[in-house]
């Protein structure tokens, strides 16, 4: 089974149970099912309560951006999405696990890449949100050494989402 054929097995099964609520948005069984069908690919497989975690830290990130109005346009999108395509188009290993992910999902190539715009979108919007942070730790540490830089961001960060879940409701219903 190639991973495309096992996240295409999650999309059949319409389960919409909720894992978990932050705020109003919905985190499905299904959407947790293929995140930890993607994790499963790499050497690290994180619990299922990591998971959720990671996903709830996603939406928190998100659903902030969005209240400081940051936006992308349909432009940086579908810059995004010609990255992404020139990618895969060259010869060797990304374009046969693409071609693995689609033919085993059973889509074409433009369903694929229509499918892809909305997760760039909020990837993106999370991704300049995150920048920001960065922009503000810098000029509160005007002098930081790149090398504590990252370090000193991961703590800024973590702080910035743990404050952000204590305003808002946020329920697990997988443990």
């Amino acid at each position: 089974f190639s991973i495309g054929q096992k996240i295409n097995a999650i999309d059949k099964v319409n389960d919409t149970k909720t894992v978990a609520l932050i705020g109003d948005k919905k985190i499905t069984k299904k959407t947790f099912d293929t995140f930890k069908e993607l994790y499963s690919a790499g050497d690290n497989m994180p619990s299922d309560a990591e998971i959720i975690d990671k996903l709830i830290e996603k939406e928190v990130i998100y659903q902030q951006a969005l209240k400081e109005n940051i936006t992308v346009s349909e432009e940086e999108i579908n810059k995004a999405l010609q990255e992404q395509k020139d990618i895969v188009s060259k010869e060797g290993e990304e374009k046969e696990d693409f071609k693995n992910w689609i033919q085993g999902k059973n889509i074409s190539e433009e369903e694929y890449w229509e499918n892809r715009k909305d997760s760039i979108k909020k990837g993106w919007i999370r991704g300049k949100y995150i920048n920001k942070l960065k922009d503000e730790l810098k000029k509160e540490n005007p002098n930081i050494q790149n090398s504590e830089f990252q370090s000193k961001f991961k703590e800024h960060y973590n702080n910035k989402v743990n404050s952000l879940k204590n305003t808002i409701k946020i329920e697990k219903f997988i443990k």
